[in-house]
């Protein structure tokens, strides 16, 4: 818990992002197309994902906000807020 507001930590928030990173030399199309087409010309990474989350009230009352990440953004979290303390935890 951070200043009231409630991390949450979930396994099941993982995306991911895809993009070629060899080319050819060549520019012709259809030598593109074959690069294109290539599993080894491409790199798959996992990315950090916040979400803030305040969940409906029962009663009428007001509740605790929540932050739900995955593993790569809750070190993100944690680097920024160690960062902005200045190195205290």
């Amino acid at each position: 818990m951070l200043n009231g507001i409630d991390i949450v930590v979930s396994e099941y928030l993982d995306d991911t992002r895809r993009a070629q990173v060899r080319f050819p030399r060549s520019k012709r199309k259809r030598i593109r197309k074959k690069w294109r087409k290539d599993p080894r010309n491409w790199k798959t990474w996992r990315v950090p994902v916040l979400l803030r989350y305040t969940p409906p009230s029962l009663f009428g009352g007001t509740t605790a906000p929540r932050i739900v990440t995955n593993d790569l953004g809750y070190a993100q979290l944690v680097a920024a807020l160690t960062a902005a303390q200045g190195g205290q935890r």
